[in-house]
């Protein structure tokens, strides 16, 4: 297998898909047994794991998951945690030998971020997530310095597929802001190098000629920027991270039309997009060759085949 780039330096890394059967367990296969291969790493998942592929968990590894997953009886217990499932407390335990099954982990990223400290605690050097992004709960980057996306052709519209891939990973890669609020709880606007906070939704209007940026928490909605109030061109809109936009395609082009940046405050890396080749129809004769020319603004990123990479 062929390791996937700009992984060095990364302590916790996600895989997230497009949805279901998109290739996410293979691609954490991936990860384990080729890019990461012979690292101490702790290995765990966002709520259920993929029900149709196992992880494969090498020996010495610690794995935190629910205490009713059958895997759990191949590991030597360590400890128990603060978070439970309906499948149980997670648990984290130590791979007695090369294992594989199904990996039942946190169901927020609340928890999630208490099972990584432990495992970094518990002297790994890093863990891997088996995420998700079809969900509310995708990830974060208090939980991945960088991930992966897992791309099924079945999880899109036919007729715009290419549109709608270029559209995620441009929502997924959107830049960080040059100047960050003081908190994240409330909005603030960025006028003349100076944060101020304000009562949203509207803008007050003496400031909503000079704004340079406005930052709102929570989830970003088309509803929102309306209700800001502000309509000219050369401000930005910050979020806290990329996952929390909620636009459509018709809703962000018409921003980039208007001169309005969408930015974020925190981000986690981008490292590679891994293609289940088997979703494709037969008129996609060469699916990664397509997607890896598909938009010159992402031809960096390495399009894995997880059929034959995996």
């Amino acid at each position: 297998m062929k390791p996937a780039p700009s992984l060095s330096g990364a302590k916790s890394f996600s895989v997230v898909g497009t949805g279901k059967e998109s290739g996410k367990t293979t691609t954490c296969n991936f990860l384990i047994w080729g890019a990461f291969k012979g690292k101490k790493m702790g290995i765990t998942s966002l709520g259920m794991g993929g029900s149709q592929v196992p992880l494969k968990i090498p020996e010495g590894s610690l794995v935190a998951l629910a205490k009713n997953c059958l895997l759990a009886k191949k590991l030597e217990l360590l400890e128990e945690t603060d978070a439970h499932t309906p499948w149980g407390p997670i648990v984290i335990g130590k791979s007695r030998d090369n294992s594989h099954g199904l990996v039942a982990g946190p169901l927020s990223n609340f928890d999630l971020i208490q099972v990584r400290g432990r495992l970094f605690d518990l002297g790994c050097e890093l863990v891997i997530i088996d995420g998700s992004l079809n969900r509310l709960s995708s990830t974060s980057s208090r939980i991945c310095d960088s991930f992966a996306l897992s791309i099924s052709y079945a999880n899109f519209t036919p007729e715009s597929f290419q549109e709608d891939l270029a559209f995620l990973l441009e929502r997924l890669s959107i830049s960080r802001g040059g100047a960050l609020p003081p908190s994240f709880d409330q909005p603030f606007l960025l006028c003349q190098g100076e944060w101020i906070p304000f009562k949203a939704p509207h803008v007050p209007s003496e400031f909503s000629s000079r704004i340079d940026s406005v930052f709102l928490p929570g989830p970003l909605t088309c509803e929102k920027i309306e209700a800001l109030g502000v309509s000219r061109e050369g401000y930005s809109i910050l979020v806290e991270e990329p996952w929390m936009v909620f636009l459509s395609f018709k809703e962000w082009s018409t921003l980039k039309k208007s001169g309005i940046k969408i930015e974020c405050c925190l981000s986690s890396s981008l490292s590679f997009i891994s293609l289940n080749k088997s979703s494709f129809p037969q008129k996609f004769p060469n699916p990664r060759e397509a997607l890896v020319e598909f938009g010159g603004a992402f031809s960096s990123l390495q399009v894995l085949d997880i059929s034959s990479d995996g």
